[in-house]
């Protein structure tokens, strides 16, 4: 089970995990352009191909984080560790 919080989403269709609706939408194509019928999810392979990546905690990203901008936010998440969350912060719990 992952959290889906803020614009984290699941596709219904091919159950996969986004981190936002813009990793979602890019992973929706059309074989045919505007022919809804030919709508579908890409494959693994083909959201590796378009520059799409998982993320560590499991999620479709539209692309990897450079590498300074991820050792930046470790930094400041060791920085804010004692920093307390409400109770109610409006996470939902996908299965």
């Amino acid at each position: 089970m992952k959290l889906l919080k803020g614009n984290r989403n699941q596709c219904g269709v091919c159950k996969e995990y986004f981190n936002s609706i813009g990793a979602f939408d890019k992973h929706r194509v059309f074989d045919k352009p505007k022919d809804w019928s030919t709508r579908r999810c890409m494959t693994s392979d083909e959201m590796i191909s378009s520059g799409m990546s998982l993320n560590q905690a499991g999620f479709w990203v539209t692309e990897k984080m450079p590498e300074q901008f991820l050792k930046g936010l470790k930094e400041n998440e060791s920085n804010n560790q004692g920093s307390k969350r409400n109770a109610n912060d409006g996470e939902v719990v996908a299965g």
